[in-house]
């Protein structure tokens, strides 16, 4: 399977963001990687979705404290999706 790549046509123009959403990248890159692998381990995979988790949960975050310190005109509606894909994760 073809690894994630970052490109400049995905940035939003806000380096914070734009690190972390490589970094989620880099996740996917791991799992789909492991995904690979000929004899997955299964706490090692449990491991890979528990940090794409956290590290959803703390990255959004970060973009709804962008949202209200910059009185993002769409913020309701970008948060309720969060929300959904934070139900979704659980």
């Amino acid at each position: 399977m073809e690894q994630f790549v970052w490109k400049d046509e995905y940035s939003v123009g806000v380096k914070l963001i734009n690190e972390q959403h490589q970094r989620f990248f880099e996740i996917a890159n791991s799992v789909m990687a492991f995904s690979e692998e000929g004899n997955p381990d299964p706490e090692r995979l449990l491991a890979l979705l528990g940090e794409l988790e956290n590290y959803a949960f703390y990255h959004l975050s970060t973009e709804e404290e962008y949202f209200r310190e910059f009185r993002y005109e769409d913020a309701a509606l970008h948060i309720s999706v969060h929300n959904l894909f934070r139900e979704t994760m659980k």
